[in-house]
This record gives structure tokens, C-alpha cells and sequence, in this order.
């Protein structure tokens, strides 16, 4: 979480210095509590190494992917053009909730999900506190991806 929060910082402050854009990208993975209690510890560790390295696939070459709390991912996007930033984040949402899925299918599937917020500034409009209260809120009303093959309600 610190390394997210330098990073951040950082980022921001080349917004201003070069004129580039921002996107943050917060992830969460919906019902992870009920998943570890039904599956166990390792099985829910599995599920976010796989939602992780496929984050990191996923991840452009100046882009870097955090584990921001117990059931939240983070990436960090410089120079992602808000215009962008919706398709962009559609991708990642499918790419991790196939990792929730295959996570999990070995026990029999997952009521588990992911949810993302996406928040994007311009240099000269960029804060890392504005920017992370805009992807935090922005994950509590944005779109959900059942985990159970990225677009299917789970059983």
C-alpha cells in the first residue's frame, strides 16, 4: 500500500509536469469472504493470484497493478486517456472475473464477483486524494462482472 501511494503521488505530479492524463482503476472482489469461508484459506489465495497476474497481463508497459486491501486491487494507468479509460476498464473487469471463476470452479463454482470504479484526471485537475475518493466511489456504484465466466450470473 505504500509503494501504491508513492506511486501515486508521483503520478500526479507528472500530470502537471508533462500534460499528461491518469487512470486508477479500483477493483473488488465481491462475496471474497464468502468464498474463503466455502472453499478455505488457499483456495481463496489461488483466486487472488490469478485475478493479480492477470491484472498484470492485462497491465500496459507504464502501468502497475497493487493489492490495495484484502479483497481490492489497484492499477495505476499514467497517460491513460480518460476517453479510454471505460473500454479499458471493461477489459480488465472480464480478464479478472475468469480468475475468480477458475479460482473457484474446482469446488464447484463462486457466488463471487468484481466490481470496478474508474477515475480518470487531465493535468491541472489531478489530486491523488480526489482521484482515489472518485475510483473508491465510482466502485461503489459502478459496474459488477459475475466471477462465474465473466459474463453469467454465477450458480
Amino acid at each position: 500500500r505504500a509503494a501504491f501511494d508513492h506511486d501515486l503521488e508521483a503520478a500526479v505530479n507528472a500530470t502537471d509536469v508533462d500534460g499528461s492524463s491518469l487512470s486508477l482503476y479500483a477493483l473488488r472482489i465481491q462475496g471474497f469472504g464468502d468464498l474463503r469461508e466455502r472453499y478455505g484459506q488457499g483456495r481463496a489465495d489461488s483466486v487472488l493470484q490469478r485475478v493479480a497476474l492477470m491484472l498484470l497481463a492485462q497491465a500496459g508497459l507504464a502501468d502497475r497493478v497493487y493489492r490495495y486491501a484484502d479483497d481490492e486491487f489497484a492499477v495505476l494507468a499514467p497517460d491513460a486517456a480518460p476517453e479510454a479509460a471505460a473500454e479499458r476498464g471493461a477489459l480488465l473487469r472480464r480478464v479478472a472475473g475468469r480468475a475468480i471463476h477458475h479460482g473457484a470452479e474446482a469446488g464447484g463454482g463462486s457466488s463471487a464477483s468484481l466490481s470496478i470504479g474508474i477515475a480518470s484526471c487531465r493535468a491541472g485537475d489531478c489530486s491523488a486524494a480526489g482521484l482515489v475518493a472518485a475510483a473508491r466511489a465510482a466502485l461503489e456504484t459502478g459496474p459488477t462482472a459475475p466471477g462465474d465466466r465473466g459474463a453469467q450470473p454465477a450458480d
